[in-house]
């Protein structure tokens, strides 16, 4: 693992989250490339959960600063059938076993 990249991704996207929060929607075309490097190269990072943890929150500070309805829509776009299918991942690998013997013995 190369540590200083790693801390160069993290220092980077504390600065765009940084940004976004100042610039807001004067922040303007720079909105949507950015969030597509987001979601294509930092949510999904197998390295680090900092990265990843960072990186989503930098894409709602830029959700926010999306000029328009049709700018937002095209960036949830971009990350939400990521977010859906991590979410059925998570789901298939839990033991729901303890959850229906509870609602068996509550009912």
């Amino acid at each position: 693992m190369n540590t200083a990249a790693l801390e160069s991704k993290i220092s980077a996207l504390n600065i765009i989250r940084d940004l976004a929060q100042t610039l807001g929607p004067r922040m303007g075309e720079f909105v949507e490339p950015t969030a597509n490097l987001i979601v294509t190269e930092l949510m999904h990072d197998q390295v680090s959960a900092a990265v990843r943890k960072i990186s989503t929150k930098t894409l709602s500070h830029l959700l926010a600063c999306a000029s328009s309805q049709d700018q937002k829509i095209s960036m949830m776009a971009l990350y939400l059938p990521g977010f859906a299918s991590a979410i059925k991942n998570y789901f298939q690998k839990q033991d729901f076993n303890t959850i229906k013997w509870l609602t068996l013995e509550l009912s």
